[in-house]
């Protein structure tokens, strides 16, 4: 379930209303939120509507990871009727529906784990695959499973850092996520 708490307080000639979304499911939900007000004052972010506004239509729609809440406000001109921010609809999102959630945490949760598997299976030499030479520096440190070596180890190092690159992408470009 998705909830709307919301207030209202006038400052300079204008009223500032601010909301808060609460999704308390264990899914992502698409809310969206409307005003009666007219004209609507959406925050902007280099002169345009941000968080999915559209001031003619007086909505916007955000996407709610599980758990999440997320703020929302705008300011106007007029003394608003109450509720002046009304949660008008919630639906789950199409595009994580059996798929990822559109978050630096549900990037990473659909990678899976992150550790090397506990036993590594070798090929002999009877060309099923390549075979691990006897000779390879094996890790002796304890930071991974026996029989993984060091140059394994160091190569899963660098693809979690490459994974935790890209999550701070997309987490940049959704916003600041949760």
């Amino acid at each position: 379930m998705v909830r709307l708490d919301a207030r209202t307080r006038r400052v300079g000639g204008l009223t500032l209303v601010e909301g808060r979304l609460r999704n308390d499911e264990n899914r992502p939900v698409r809310a969206t939120v409307e005003t009666p007000c007219s004209p609507v004052y959406p925050p902007q972010s280099g002169g345009r509507p941000v968080q999915g506004w559209r001031p003619s239509e007086g909505r916007t729609r955000l996407l709610l990871a599980a758990d999440q809440r997320v703020g929302v406000g705008f300011a106007t001109p007029v003394a608003p009727e109450e509720p002046a921010l009304r949660l008008v609809a919630t639906e789950r999102d199409p595009a994580t529906d059996g798929g990822i959630v559109a978050t630096p945490g549900g990037v990473v949760d659909a990678l899976g784990d992150p550790l090397p598997p506990a036993v590594v299976e070798r090929h002999g030499a009877s060309g099923s695959g390549p075979a691990a030479s006897d000779s390879e520096e094996r890790d002796t440190r304890g930071d991974g499973p026996s029989g993984v070596t060091r140059a394994e180890v160091r190569r899963l190092r660098r693809v979690a850092e490459s994974v935790a690159a890209r999550a701070a992408t997309v987490e940049r470009r959704l916003g600041g996520g949760r």
